[in-house]
């Protein structure tokens, strides 16, 4: 069956099909999601991902209030030490946010194939409008064109503290991903055996993405059949290397010629 994109919005930023150069789309963020009031669209994971760390021994980072299994560092009982110092039980730190934050832009949509779904979803999104994406890929461009265009003309936010957060003049190359949400049970969790606490959060592990978590959803959002669009900026074109954002969310000036319709039109991924 034929799929379709569609963005579920209100006549505030309902384009005017005469003039797609000034058309008006929101970016919210990972923190914006997690914090914000609607309770439709407030996920307090959002972006996130936990962190299970099977420790051997103890040391200076395992601070009061963190439990590990009966043991709380600096009262953790030393017969549950070996000769060696480490512990004789497996010995597991839990933490529900990773300790590498990362903020990003997204926009998101609906995947459908049944087009009656509209009018439910219009009502459940409290929307009064909608439009169909068309062009993925020109949507795609459209978006990171306008979002660094907003970046370069904004480098800091009212505070003074700058959007990109990287410590050099503030890059506006954007990349990213797109791809339909997945939705269940998150397994986001990064499993991992060290020596030590300190061990970890001094190695390059402790700052890895793990992308995947960024499409997965719980499951009592499965109605929104979510298609969503995470955008973040990077070192240059074909750089690995991407950077974390200090922004909530953006209003961008988009110019979505050829790219949306108000007609049902398929979209090819």
């Amino acid at each position: 069956m034929p799929k379709y994109l569609v963005r579920f919005t209100t006549k505030k930023y309902f384009p005017n099909f005469d003039d797609l150069t000034q058309y008006t789309i929101k970016l919210g963020t990972f923190h914006h999601y997690r914090n914000i009031e609607d309770k439709i669209r407030q996920d307090r994971e959002e972006g996130q991902r936990g962190l299970d760390l099977i420790i051997k021994k103890p040391c200076d980072k395992l601070i009061n209030g963190i439990e590990t299994g009966e043991i709380i560092f600096g009262q953790y009982d030393e017969s549950l030490l070996n000769d060696e110092g480490e512990f004789i039980a497996e010995t597991h730190i839990l933490y529900h946010e990773h300790l590498y934050e990362f903020n990003s832009w997204m926009f998101c949509c609906s995947i459908i194939e049944d087009l009656s779904l509209i009018p439910k979803l219009k009502e459940y999104f409290e929307c009064d409008s909608h439009y169909f994406i068309n062009d993925l890929d020109g949507f795609v461009l459209a978006t990171q064109n306008a979002l660094a265009a907003s970046l370069k003309e904004n480098r800091v936010d009212k505070k003074g503290k700058p959007f990109i957060l990287h410590g050099k003049e503030p890059n506006v190359w954007i990349d990213g991903f797109k791809n339909p949400v997945k939705y269940g049970i998150r397994n986001g969790y990064q499993k991992e055996t060290v020596d030590t606490l300190t061990e970890f959060t001094n190695s390059p592990k402790s700052r890895a993405l793990n992308m995947g978590i960024w499409f997965h959803k719980p499951k009592r959002f499965e109605f929104e059949s979510e298609f969503r669009f995470v955008l973040y900026p990077t070192a240059g074109r074909n750089e690995k290397k991407i950077f974390n954002i200090n922004d909530d969310s953006r209003l961008i000036e988009c110019d979505l010629t050829n790219c949306i319709s108000t007609e049902p039109i398929t979209f090819e991924k």
